[in-house]
């Protein structure tokens, strides 16, 4: 995580300070979509995402970006109880914090800008985890939950489109990948077992409206 940090505040120091040398424009992105997580148990969650952006060049056809995504993860554990349902789940807000970089294949002057990128950042993912209790007479009995808090590392590539209505206004649609270091061992309590819940393999389709200043 130390050596995550170092980078992160790396990267954006220096993209700030070229964009600046280079008298480049800031700009918002706010962007709807969903996540589809491939892991096994995993489902389709939707999501928003918000962004700062900054050219890198008066081109306009590189920037840099710290985004913010908000979603949810559904997990069930594969081992089930003798009644044919999960015996474990968790669930709770995935929230990946990126510096990001892309790359448009045209400049800002053309209406319809391709583009691809990468990201580098954490994950925070915080919920509950939950163990179910014996099944009695058709009711579960001994249900036990706690919270959790965990961040991760996670790394990711995005292709996509722009439509820009003007210089300051466009459309854009993307593609993103984004892999999720392993989340680890769970348990609800110290008198029930642990699940393990590995790395993560993320898709995404987002929509969203952008804004340079």
């Amino acid at each position: 995580m130390k050596i995550l940090r170092v980078l992160l505040t790396t990267f954006v120091f220096a993209s700030v300070q070229y964009a600046a040398s280079a008298q480049s424009s800031l700009g918002l992105r706010s962007e709807v979509g969903a996540f589809l997580f491939s892991n096994q148990n995993y489902g389709t969650e939707f999501s928003q995402s918000a962004a700062v952006t900054r050219e890198l060049d008066s081109a306009g056809d590189q920037e840099a970006s710290l985004s913010f995504v908000n979603t949810t993860l559904d997990y069930s554990d594969p081992w089930l109880a003798l009644d044919g349902f999960p015996a474990n789940s968790l669930k709770g807000h995935f929230q990946p914090v990126l510096a990001g970089y892309r790359y448009y294949f045209h400049p800002w002057e053309a209406r319809v800008r391709f583009f691809s990128g990468v990201d580098i950042g954490s994950v925070r993912f915080s919920g509950t985890v939950r163990s179910r209790g014996a099944i009695v007479e058709g009711h579960e009995t001994n249900r036990v939950e706690s919270s959790f808090t965990r961040w991760r590392t996670s790394a990711g590539l995005s292709i996509g489109c722009e439509y820009s209505f003007t210089r300051h206004w466009g459309v854009q649609f993307s593609y993103r990948y984004l892999y999720v270091s392993e989340l680890g061992d769970f348990a609800a309590s110290a008198s029930v077992n642990s699940f393990h819940v590995g790395s993560l393999n993320a898709h995404a389709l987002f929509l969203g409206l952008s804004n340079r200043f």
